[in-house]
């Protein structure tokens, strides 16, 4: 429908939604029927009708589906529209069946190239819920089928992440060395695995380490949130090798933030106050 898409451009989405209702049901059969179908469940979406929205994906998903029973067959909007349907079933917090889906997914795109996405996605969707297992586990055969996904940074850090809470620090560390110092890998994976390295480092006061990985960290991710934790670590090192003067300067310029709230106050910036008075 060319005035639903106008709807769409000028943010109309709910006149839009109605507009490509009409027309799927005036043409049902036509060969815009699935673009009309997927466009007014997008326009619920775009709306803010989410309910609409993921009934109207999870009917436009079962009739491709079935349209497409061969597993093979690249049926348009089918990825899409369950895709969609499975994130607003995160959204709304009903995590068990958008797990469902998500799997649902990947059985059914298993020959795909897609499927480094769609396992991406389905991992997420327990990782940000807390259930650490089972992301791992979704993590686990991304990298098995996938080891060269642009995904495969945030798998290998989630899974070192597990490590280190289990305290297989070791382990951890490995990790996140390797994934540190690859640099195909995104930018937040790389910082996250390098200020956990430093913090391992220190807990095992391995002080030399701190320093050096410490310089590092200030040379790639000055901006970084890690930096003031980062910084604290590389005082409390130089105090360790006796580099007093040095370590002053860095532990006055924290004391300095958090007096001005530059930097908020939380539980490991009253460790510059204890570590200031050496």
């Amino acid at each position: 429908s060319l005035v639903g898409s106008e709807m769409c451009i000028r943010d109309r989405f709910s006149e839009a939604a109605e507009l490509f209702r009409r027309a799927l049901e005036s043409h049902p059969k036509s060969g815009n029927a699935t673009e009309s179908a997927y466009m007014e469940a997008l326009s619920h979406f775009d709306a803010g009708q989410k309910e609409d929205a993921a009934a109207r994906f999870l009917s436009l998903y079962e009739k491709l589906e079935e349209q497409g029973a061969d597993e093979g067959a690249e049926v348009p909007y089918l990825l899409d529209s369950g895709q969609m349907y499975a994130r607003l079933l995160g959204e709304a917090d009903k995590v068990e069946e958008a797990d469902q889906m998500w799997e649902r997914l990947s059985r059914r795109f298993a020959n795909s190239q897609s499927l480094d996405g769609i396992l991406d996605a389905w991992a997420y969707l327990n990782l940000k819920h807390g259930r650490y297992e089972r992301s791992d586990q979704i993590y686990r055969q991304l990298l098995e089928k996938f080891p060269d996904s642009r995904h495969a940074g945030l798998a290998r850090l989630s899974l070192a992440e597990s490590e280190m809470d289990a305290n297989r620090l070791d382990t951890a560390l490995l990790e996140f060395t390797a994934i540190a110092m690859k640099p195909e890998y995104g930018a937040a994976e790389r910082e996250s695995a390098l200020y956990h390295m430093i913090d391992i480092h220190a807990a095992q006061r391995e002080w030399q380490n701190v320093l050096k990985y410490g310089k590092t960290f200030a040379e790639q991710f000055s901006n970084s949130n890690h930096a003031p934790n980062v910084q604290l670590l590389y005082a409390e090192a130089l105090l360790d090798q006796q580099d007093y003067a040095a370590a002053k300067e860095i532990l006055s310029m924290l004391r300095k933030a958090v007096i001005e709230e530059a930097l908020p106050a939380d539980s490991w910036t009253e460790r510059i106050l204890s570590l200031i008075h050496i």
